[in-house]
């Protein structure tokens, strides 16, 4: 980062600063006024049952609320002058109106922008949202951290469903890596790494993620969640599945003469950081 950057990066940083800290002040004098003002605003007019009653008041609070960070951070978007407050308040309808806080700006502002780039793709709109959600209850503002923001930001939404399925089992799960060994040669060559137990529930039939090694390599990296092939799970026929998967069937049809397919057995489990992340996401 060159001098310039930086000072541009720390003139931001106070900028963000300075608008959090005046909101939550402000927040802190008028929470009363909002919930007072949110019943009697023109959301209500066509509430008509308690369940839109309960999301008109909340969106109005999260017009009060988000309206002057949009502002505060520079984020002249379509979607937060209209769907954002609607999305928010439906986020927040189990949160008691009293529980409703301003977030910290090291989560709003971040989260907010990135959100914006996120429209559409609505896994990762849906994370940034829960979270944003997470930081604006007060009873579990300390569980949105600031760097889950970068997280999501590093997850690609065709890999969210996967990861989300291995954060919500939470106990650990079979792995396997396929190796290949050649007949009076030293050593085994590698021949795929990171396949899971992935099956169609309807259709029962194996399902295969051309990029799932990448997917598992980026979890590990982000610290969500633990590879371990010095370790597996010792229950009968927890890995039974891995010569039946077409990719074990694909690479049985490439064997030369005197090779054999085999593989490593081990476990992928959640990091501790990685269920952190799952619950202030809404995994």
């Amino acid at each position: 980062m060159t001098g310039a950057e930086a000072a541009a990066a720390g003139m931001v940083g106070k900028v963000i600063q300075h608008a959090g800290e005046q909101i939550a002040e402000e927040h802190k004098n008028v929470k009363h006024e909002l919930l007072s003002a949110a019943k009697d605003s023109a959301y209500m007019k066509d509430a008509g049952n308690n369940y839109a009653k309960n999301i008109a008041i909340r969106q109005a609070i999260v017009t009060k609320i988000y309206e002057r960070m949009a502002k505060w951070f520079g984020l002249a978007n379509v979607y937060y002058a209209g769907d954002f407050n609607k999305d928010m308040a439906e986020k927040l309808k189990d949160v008691p109106e009293e529980n409703i806080i301003a977030p910290k700006p090291s989560i709003a502002a971040p989260a907010m922008q990135q959100l914006g780039y996120s429209l559409e793709e609505p896994t990762l709109k849906d994370m940034y949202l829960s979270l944003l959600a997470t930081a604006s209850d007060d009873r579990r503002s300390e569980e949105a951290h600031p760097s889950f923001v970068e997280i999501i930001k590093q997850l690609s939404s065709d890999e969210t469903a996967l990861l989300n399925h291995i954060l919500d089992y939470r106990r650990p799960q079979a792995i396997i890596k396929y190796r290949i060994t050649t007949e009076g040669a030293d050593g085994q060559e590698m021949a795929q790494k990171h396949v899971l137990r992935l099956i169609n529930m309807a259709t029962k039939e194996y399902v295969e993620f051309p990029r799932l090694a990448t997917y598992v390599d980026n979890w590990v990296r982000l610290g969500l969640v633990d590879v371990d092939y010095t370790t597996f799970l010792t229950q009968p026929g927890t890995y039974d599945w891995a010569l039946e998967r077409p990719e074990a069937l694909r690479l049985s049809t490439s064997l030369r003469k005197g090779q054999s397919l085999d593989f490593d057995k081990g476990i992928i489990r959640p990091t501790d950081y990685g269920l952190a992340f799952a619950e202030a996401v809404g995994v």
